[in-house]
């Protein structure tokens, strides 16, 4: 289920790493996964302390497998403003 989610999981050669949320909350925090593909073992390697959208891709692993990066959210929000005399 943890995988269903576009962008939230990257191949390694040795299995994926993938995020995983409750379901129960969007807010909830994520946790950052391992699925080793030889020994089918789930390994957690971390929780993150923010939130992480959804909607876009928010894992990448680096060329040389050594570094995982990860998208969250810093804070949501919107400005409005008023542009006058626009042409």
């Amino acid at each position: 289920e943890p995988l269903q989610y576009w962008g939230w999981w990257a191949l390694a050669p040795q299995g994926i790493y993938f995020l995983e949320a409750p379901s129960s909350s969007r807010w909830a925090k994520v946790r950052v996964k391992f699925l080793d593909l030889a020994s089918r073992r789930i390994t957690e390697l971390a929780t993150l302390e923010k939130p992480v959208n959804q909607s876009i891709p928010a894992i990448c692993l680096s060329p040389d497998g050594r570094h995982l990066v990860y998208l969250q959210l810093e804070r949501a929000g919107s400005d409005i403003m008023l542009v006058e005399n626009f042409h």
